[in-house]
């Protein structure tokens, strides 16, 4: 599911997760990123105390990273100050809709303002629909996001 999810968007922010890109600099949009190689060493590793078998995909605004095992599918966030996991979620779809959910309800209850995105030198304050496929793809969720 990352693998496929990764060929339509290539990281940037999600509300409060920063998902790592496999490139650093986007040149159209004049943007740097957070990569997964900056994330991904020996060094992070220790220095999130992240037990082996782990693989950085994203980091929580306040440090935190959010990991794929090489033992399943599951999403993992590892809570650095505690030295555990903190959440688990079953697969990479049931963490982005998690993400998505949350950024709903905090809009919702109007503790998070979404913010214009500058595309081409232009900003874009306008709703966009996305359509969210389940698991099995036997159901869709529809959001209104600006």
């Amino acid at each position: 599911q990352y693998i496929s999810w990764m060929t339509v968007c290539d990281g940037g922010l999600l509300f409060d997760t920063t998902l790592l890109s496999v490139q650093e600099y986007d040149s159209q949009l004049d943007i740097t990123f957070s990569s997964l190689e900056e994330y991904n060493h020996e060094e992070s590793y220790q220095e999130f105390g992240l037990p082996q078998g782990y693989f950085c995909i994203a980091i929580r605004s306040y440090g935190d990273p959010i990991c794929l095992s090489n033992h399943d599918s599951k999403v993992y966030l590892w809570d650095c100050e505690q030295g555990e996991f903190d959440t688990i979620w079953e697969s990479f779809f049931d963490f982005l809709t998690d993400e998505v959910d949350t950024a709903i309800e905090l809009i919702t209850n109007e503790d998070l303002e979404p913010i214009p995105i500058k595309m081409n030198g232009e900003m874009k304050n306008e709703k966009i629909d996305i359509y969210w496929c389940n698991d099995n793809c036997n159901g869709f969720r529809t959001y209104r996001m600006w």
